[in-house]
């Protein structure tokens, strides 16, 4: 992949980026690859030789290699450890962040939202620690309790000294819900089947999708009284207020995004379902 500079960044950081050495290993999905969207991994591999992207894009993942370059020096534990394991003839590889073995623990590193520990984790954070579980089982190593080390890149001290149910610090440890190892073998079964559907189009949840909302707004005030994903809805509640409200209030409607598509698809000048 081409790295850009659009933005005419230091040096330094061009090359840091460029001389990333993340590597797969011999095997026919990593874990962050099956979760994937099978559309954004076809496109992926048809047009490998004209992918680019801009080094401002990738400064997450850049201090994401910092972070594991830090614990790897100070920690003892196990960390960055490649795990490989075979299901329905398929080879899967993952590569764990730190594994404490005296607590049968494993531990994620991620930079995160704020909003995702207030909202909830996102489903394929636990998809992925349990993928990992699972490999570290058909290697012989067993652990029992899933961890994220969650740093919100958008944390606020200020919210926090005055919003109780704000995060109190930003750096969180976040349990993750450990699934069987059934539930995970046939979970990565489904995937691995998905990804060789080649008829597949990214659905709403793989698009990132806002969807269309109708605003009920008040007279007067920009921030919306309550949002709805029908029409009617809206129009309902509209009557309910203006019972005893006359004609102060009225429906806006939001057309919704699919934030990955504009965003952050690398493959989405490539997406002919995109375009359409």
């Amino acid at each position: 992949m081409k790295i850009t500079n659009k933005y005419n960044l230091p040096s330094s950081l061009v090359k840091a980026v460029e001389n990333d050495d993340y590597n797969k290993g011999d095997c026919d999905y990593s874990v962050t690859g099956l979760l994937n969207p099978p559309l954004i991994n076809r496109l992926l591999k048809q047009h490998e030789g004209k992918l680019s992207e801009d080094v401002s894009d990738r400064m997450f993942s850049l201090m994401g290699s910092a972070m594991h370059a830090i614990i790897e020096r100070a920690d003892d534990q196990l960390t960055e450890k490649r795990l490989y394991a075979e299901i329905d003839g398929f080879k899967i590889s993952g590569q764990t962040d730190r594994i404490v073995l005296s607590e049968k623990l494993l531990q994620d590193y991620k930079f995160m939202s704020t909003w995702e520990i207030i909202y909830g984790l996102k489903p394929e954070k636990t998809e992925q620690l349990n993928i990992y579980r699972w490999l570290l089982n058909q290697n012989n190593i067993k652990i029992d309790r899933l961890e994220i080390v969650a740093m919100l890149r958008d944390w606020s001290k200020s919210k926090s000294k005055f919003d109780k149910e704000y995060p109190q610090s930003q750096i969180l440890v976040v349990p993750v819900d450990v699934w069987s190892f059934e539930k995970t073998e046939q979970f990565i079964k489904d995937r691995i089947k998905l990804q060789q559907d080649e008829s597949y189009i990214c659905t709403a949840s793989d698009r990132w999708s806002t969807g269309d909302k109708w605003a009920v707004m008040k007279k007067g005030n920009k921030r919306a009284v309550r949002l709805f994903d029908h029409e009617q809805f809206a129009i309902d509640h509209v009557g309910y207020l203006d019972l005893t409200t006359k004609n102060t209030h009225f429906i806006e409607f939001r057309k919704g995004e699919d934030k990955r598509c504009e965003d952050y698809c690398p493959v989405k000048n490539f997406c002919e379902h995109r375009r359409k």
